[in-house]
């Protein structure tokens, strides 16, 4: 059998930049658990309920930070000149420090200045942590992805080695020392931790960010056109993901958050492999796509959906026999019960995969307009139905309607991405026809040997 090497090569760098961001998250995962769980030991319910609200409100505003400024960056990253790219990543840096800083300073506001009948005397403490922490952990995201999608696998690692070092040992710390409440030392020491990182993390990149401040609103502008659909997008995704939780607390209790959100953390490990995954997924289908190989960037797609289920239902197997072990000696015997809630998250997870594939192969289509559409076509039904599913059948109601929204989104999903593949070839080969066509009068000289 011949074994063409360049081929072997390519497969081998694939496959260890997928392990690199499976890895990677598998850390973020096991920090998140670990510090999740030192809360919900520590807490009632009602406490643990509203760290997950303040924690869930950073990761949503993170969310934003990621859509505007870490998405372009890893769709537009390549389009650019191989000189002109680490300058087009620190004018973005730049621009999303300024969005992050002048957010963190609104929410400040708002935290301070809304009535107690608004925001509970409990909560507000927790909510500013929340929002001061809002502009390192964002710029961490941003250049944790940097290093993913320069292939730098060992640098992004490390960030969240220290990220996730740093988080549990000032937890720790914090909760036995000055801190009032356990929750609140978790999301002051998430902050610290992420700016340690963050300050690392700038010193190994070597980003121009001197340069990147001149030029910061004119590269925020170029990207605004795709940004901005992607920015809608992920406001009505958060609205569809978080707004359930938001309504639960309104028309149920903190308690049922808190068993809504352990199920959950119970399943958060296989919600980051999807993550990670993405992380890596998505700047390698861009280079496909930029180098027009498009049948590579269906295959690795179709390859790495399959493995990500698998992987979703063999641990959720695992964790549905073994109930006993991980409901109630990991979590407490005051959360028994919670077993539908862990079944329905599984479900959850499995469209959330698949949705999460055929979004990546929308961004590297650069389809943002038509991913924000498809989110608000379903996000109304979705929140209007999960308000009798509540009231009627409180948390378990609350991930029905969820995942049946989810299932709406994979079919409207699945459409649009065969549509954008199928543009994205069309419009390969018609460029590279008017290439051929200007080559053979004279316009352009021959293409070189590739370089691929």
């Amino acid at each position: 059998m011949n074994l063409n090497p360049g081929l072997a090569f390519t497969a081998l760098r694939r496959h260890h930049r997928t392990l690199a961001g499976i890895f990677d998250q598998a850390v973020v995962g096991i920090g998140n658990l670990a510090v999740g769980l030192m809360v919900l030991r520590a807490s009632t319910k009602e406490e643990y309920g509203l760290y997950s609200l303040c924690y869930m409100t950073l990761i949503v505003l993170n969310g934003f930070s990621n859509a505007l400024f870490v998405a372009q960056l890893t769709v537009s990253y390549h389009d650019r000149p191989a000189d002109l790219r680490n300058a087009f990543a620190a004018s973005l840096l730049c621009g999303q420090l300024l969005f992050s800083v002048s957010l963190a300073l609104a929410g400040l506001a708002l935290a301070v200045l809304l009535p107690d009948s608004i925001l509970s005397p409990d909560m507000r403490p927790l909510l500013i942590v929340a929002v001061l922490a809002c502009p390192v952990v964002m710029a961490h995201d941003f250049v944790r992805g940097y290093f993913f999608l320069v292939e730098r696998t060992t640098s992004a690692i490390a960030l969240d080695l220290i990220l996730i070092v740093g988080w549990f040992t000032g937890t720790v710390g914090l909760g036995s020392g000055p801190m009032p409440s356990q929750s609140l030392a978790a999301l002051a020491a998430f902050g610290l931790a992420a700016l340690t990182s963050v300050g690392l993390g700038l010193a190994l990149s070597r980003l121009p960010l001197r340069a990147g401040w001149h030029s910061a609103i004119g590269v925020v502008a170029t990207v605004w056109d795709q940004g901005r659909w992607a920015l809608g997008g992920t406001a009505i995704t958060a609205l569809q993901n978080q707004g359930h939780v938001y309504l639960l607390g309104w028309l149920g209790s903190a308690k049922e958050i808190a068993e809504l959100n352990a199920a959950r953390m119970l399943m958060m490990p296989m919600g980051l492999v999807i993550i990670g995954v993405g992380r890596t997924l998505v700047p390698a289908m861009a280079r496909q796509a930029a180098e027009g190989r498009f049948a590579e960037m269906r295959r690795d797609a179709r390859l790495t959906l399959v493995g990500v289920l698998l992987v979703i239902g063999l641990y959720s197997m695992v964790m549905l026999i073994g109930e006993d072990v991980f409901i109630a000696r990991v979590l407490g015997k005051s959360y028994e019960g919670i077993a539908p809630l862990v079944a329905l998250w599984m479900v959850i997870l499995l469209l959330q995969a698949i949705d999460a594939n055929l979004s990546a192969v929308m961004q590297v289509a650069k389809r943002f307009r038509e991913l924000m559409l498809i989110n608000v076509w379903t996000v109304v039904p979705v929140l209007l139905g999960v308000v009798p599913m509540i009231l009627l059948y409180g948390a378990e109601g609350n991930l029905v309607a969820l995942a049946a929204g989810y299932a709406g989104i994979t079919l409207l999903l699945w459409r649009a991405a065969r549509r954008a593949v199928a543009d994205l070839e069309k419009n390969a080969s018609a460029a590279g026809q008017s290439r051929d066509d200007l080559v053979r009068a004279g316009g352009l000289p021959a293409a070189g040997p590739s370089r691929r």
